[in-house]
């Protein structure tokens, strides 16, 4: 993975690319034995505050995975992250107003407030995933 090259990078230049890079969220803590051996030693709050740790279990992911760019997190939600930097203002998309936020008890424990972002119809990263879905299943019934 070259990140200066990298297609995600020239992408976010607004740089010819061959292909768009979409975000789609894949947990592979879960099931790469790789990342298991990480969080058998560390942390999900020691990964993140140690660089070395958190470009391992990322480029790790990334490499095998074959993807153009990798975020590392705990779960959906990284509840120990969020109590541990306190972030005054904590954004979610706007797909999570009619759920309950698991992480809304911890962001207000310390005072600080949520905010929900409007997202445009249509693409949320739900919308996202029914629709490449969608548009599999017409590709294989035809």
């Amino acid at each position: 993975m070259s990140a200066p090259n990298s297609r995600f990078v020239r992408a976010c230049r607004c740089e010819p690319v061959d292909a768009t890079p979409i975000w789609l969220m894949r947990q592979a803590g879960r099931y790469m034995a790789e990342y298991r051996a990480v969080r058998k030693r560390h942390s999900i709050l020691e990964i993140c505050k140690t660089p070395a740790l958190a470009a391992e279990v990322t480029i790790t992911a990334a490499e095998k995975l074959g993807v153009d760019a990798a975020i590392i997190f705990e779960d959906l939600t990284a509840a120990t992250l969020i109590a541990a930097l306190k972030p005054e203002i904590y954004v979610k998309g706007g797909d999570y107003r009619d759920k309950p936020l698991p992480e809304r008890p911890t962001v207000e424990a310390y005072g600080g407030r949520i905010e929900l972002i409007d997202l445009l119809p249509g693409h949320s990263t739900t919308a996202l995933i029914a629709r490449i879905r969608a548009e599999s299943q017409a590709a294989h019934d035809s």
